[in-house]
């Protein structure tokens, strides 16, 4: 048979037995996130499924020939990790694209982005925009973003960067000439074009402002979309993520995932949220889409989802969420970017058709707002049992906690999205009120929001969460809100979420045990090995 140690293989003899499985586990601290069973030392796989979770004593009838064997050195091993928020696409296209400095500040941010610039541009093809992703606004000289710095190295060729939110950007001289962006191009509905106090356009572009200059830009190719999804699951498996909510999909994206799933190459579960409501689309494209969503359905792709973009960004200095006026309580309409009757029409609609709305809502305003439409969705629709989400779900307040019960709604967290522990919003509030949601019976999922965050990294965020003061969550709870809770969001828990004979073999294994060391050492986890389907896509060197 072959026997793992230390996770290289060696060959020993053994006998025939009846029922060997493909891989064995064993010495191991198994957490099962099962409330009958919680902890195991081993685990038997068979055809991509788990076929025994018990003891190393018992495991052995499982062990034949040709079975591999992995040694878990009294390593913990749990289920695979559900990311209930974030954009594979993206991240994969950061990861293979150009990434913006992330340390320096102020001329020594400006000298570090110019650098990185015209490394990119020398690897670009004739007719490709210089895309750079992941600034943040106070990078810049005196925290404001201006396209000169830009120009200084590229006068005559377009580049654009995506600010770290994704909400915002920065055009140079170039790229706002060939989008016909000028001083006077009026500012969209719900967007912003930056000017000095010259009336000047300084080429940065806030939320639908955007889609002036990103409608401009050549799309990727094909084959470049599925380059970018290859290093984004690369990427998902290092990091111990075997399923996700991929938070923004487009038919390109839907393409490239089928593209993949026919020859077999799609090791990861993919609940696609088709965007609806997207600044730079006509909505009848995004409406053709949703009609046509079953030709991308597959055995790794759900595409019966929506996402809906309520309000912006609790982060300075564009505060764009939609909070609640002080004075009247009402939303704040401004910064609301879907009309509520539309909104109130649409959410029903599609929960009539058994599709689940996740609406991004940053603000008390949005969330307000995002549960009156499901609100009327249960009204109309009775017989519905579609669990809606609210993402990121960091400003709520009690009253609409309470409607979130009521309603079945679940509360999607992003605690390693902007900064756990910063105040939102302007003037500020504390966010996060993680044990208020679970206390009031709220179904808290837990996502990346990648590439807002450089990486899709939980275990930062999970210290966060058990070290949050009054706010802080158990280790028990913090582990089921990015396993368990999240297939019961997506209702797979019959599949996934928790290591139990019958499920798919989403297993990952890690080089210290959540519940043997202080919480402080937490964020230092790492992934030593990612099962999926029992195949092992991702091995530590």
């Amino acid at each position: 048979m072959r026997l793992q140690i230390g996770f290289f293989t060696i060959l020993v003899a053994s006998g025939v037995l009846a029922e060997p499985a493909d891989t064995v586990l064993m010495h191991g601290e198994v957490y099962t996130v099962n409330d009958v069973q919680p902890w195991a030392e081993a685990l038997a796989i068979e055809d991509g499924r788990i076929v025994f979770v018990g003891a190393d004593a018992d495991v052995q009838s499982y062990i034949g020939p040709d079975t591999r064997v992995i040694n878990l050195q009294g390593r913990m091993a749990m289920p695979g990790i559900h990311d209930a928020h974030q954009h594979l696409m993206y991240g994969g296209m950061a990861g293979i694209g150009c990434p913006v400095p992330l340390g320096p500040r102020g001329d020594a941010f400006v000298t570090a982005l110019q650098e990185k610039l015209r490394e990119c541009r020398a690897s670009l093809e004739d007719g490709e925009w210089l895309v750079a992703r992941g600034f943040f606004a106070e990078q810049f000289p005196d925290g404001v973003p201006h396209r000169k710095y830009l120009d200084e190295v590229f006068p005559d060729y377009p580049v654009y960067l995506i600010e770290r939110t994704h909400h915002n950007g920065l055009a140079n001289s170039k790229a706002l000439e060939l989008a016909g962006v000028d001083e006077s191009t009026a500012a969209p509905e719900g967007g912003v074009i930056t000017r000095n106090a010259n009336g000047q356009v300084t080429g940065e572009l806030v939320e639908k402002a955007t889609a002036l200059v990103q409608n401009a830009i050549p799309p990727p190719t094909p084959s470049k979309y599925i380059r970018a999804l290859r290093k984004g699951i690369e990427i998902c498996h290092r990091h111990g993520i075997t399923s996700i909510q991929e938070a923004m999909t487009t038919e390109d994206v839907l393409v490239a995932l089928k593209y993949l799933e026919d020859r077999g190459e799609l090791h990861l579960n993919v609940t696609a949220h088709l965007v609806w409501g997207r600044k730079n689309e006509p909505e009848e494209v995004q409406e053709a889409l949703i009609e046509q969503r079953s030709k991308y359905q597959s055995e790794h792709v759900d595409p019966n989802n929506i996402k809906i973009t309520l309000d912006g960004t609790p982060t300075g200095p564009y505060f764009t969420q939609a909070d609640l006026d002080p004075e009247t309580g009402e939303p704040e309409w401004k910064y609301v970017l879907v009309p509520p009757e539309k909104l109130n029409e649409f959410v029903p609609r599609v929960d009539a058709l058994g599709m689940k709305v996740k609406m991004h809502v940053a603000g008390k305003g949005a969330a307000h707002v995002a549960l009156d439409a499901i609100e009327r969705a249960r009204t109309l629709n009775p017989e519905s049992t579609v669990r809606h989400e609210l993402a990121h779900t960091a400003l709520v307040t009690a009253s609409d906690m309470d409607r979130m019960r009521t309603l079945n709604v679940i509360g999607e967290v992003s605690p390693t999205q902007w900064q756990l522990r910063e105040p939102f919003g302007n003037p500020p509030e504390d966010p996060w009120e993680f044990r208020s949601l679970a206390n009031e019976g709220v179904l808290l999922t837990m996502g990346t929001d990648w590439p807002v965050t450089r990486t899709p990294d939980f275990f930062e965020a999970l210290e966060g969460m058990l070290l949050f003061d009054d706010q802080s969550l158990d280790l028990l709870s913090a582990i089921r809100s990015m396993t368990w809770n999240g297939a019961v969001a997506i209702g797979r828990e019959d599949d996934m979420g928790s290591l139990e004979a019958g499920k798919l073999a989403n297993v990952i294994i890690l080089d210290q045990n959540l519940f043997a060391i202080d919480l402080t050492e937490i964020s230092e986890t790492r992934v030593l090995m990612t099962l999926f389907e029992g195949t092992v896509v991702y091995e530590s060197q």
